[in-house]
């Protein structure tokens, strides 16, 4: 979508406008106190021009886009689910080879410590053992590697410096009255402003 010159040219006229006149108004008395009030409805006053502009380039966007998510949404969620319970079907099965190789790994450990086989034996036979950590297959492969993560095992030995506040629940709760330490409720003077 291109925007129309004559637009281009009003938006912008009307921005660096507001920005010219905000960097050079002085406020020393009651009259220059006035024409600042003025112009400050003003520079609001474009500003609602400015956005009520955009909304109306982008509202027709914002709409198809959300037709195509909402459109999608059901079929990306069912591949999701699918891929993670195929994905876990397979991580279990792989999980329960690895425990047989193991055990049968074991087994030829002890035969080695019992002086049954020789090392080179032992190590000929676990070769053929151990469980492969990449499926190849016509359409690509599918590997399996061990990766770190982490469990929360008790939430109240983690130290302090791991927690975020909730500023929205601290501001709501500060200014409902709740006392709560290391915070305290202000006062501070904002402009407010009604276009006529």
């Amino acid at each position: 979508m291109e925007i129309a010159k004559e637009v281009q040219a009003l938006i912008k006229r009307q921005a660096e406008g507001a920005d010219k006149v905000a960097k050079e108004i002085i406020i020393k008395n009651q009259n220059d106190f006035e024409k600042a009030s003025e112009l400050f409805l003003k520079v609001k006053q474009a500003g609602k021009y400015i956005a009520s502009e955009k909304e109306k380039m982008t509202r027709g966007l914002l709409d198809s886009l959300a037709n195509i998510r909402s459109f999608f949404k059901p079929y990306e969620i069912m591949q999701s689910n699918a891929e993670k319970e195929v994905g876990s079907k397979i991580l279990a099965y792989q999980l329960e080879e690895e425990k047989k190789s193991q055990i049968k790994i074991d087994a030829v450990v002890e035969k080695v410590e019992k002086g049954q086989i020789t090392f080179e034996q032992a190590n000929e036979k676990i070769e053929t053992l151990e469980v492969a950590k990449t499926v190849e297959v016509n359409t690509g492969a599918v590997q399996f590697k061990t990766v770190r993560d982490y469990e929360i095992i008790d939430e109240k030995l983690i130290p302090k410096k791991y927690w975020v506040l909730d500023l929205v629940k601290l501001r709501k709760d500060a200014l409902d009255g709740v006392e709560i330490p290391g915070v305290k409720v202000v006062e501070k003077k904002i402009i407010n402003s009604k276009l006529n």
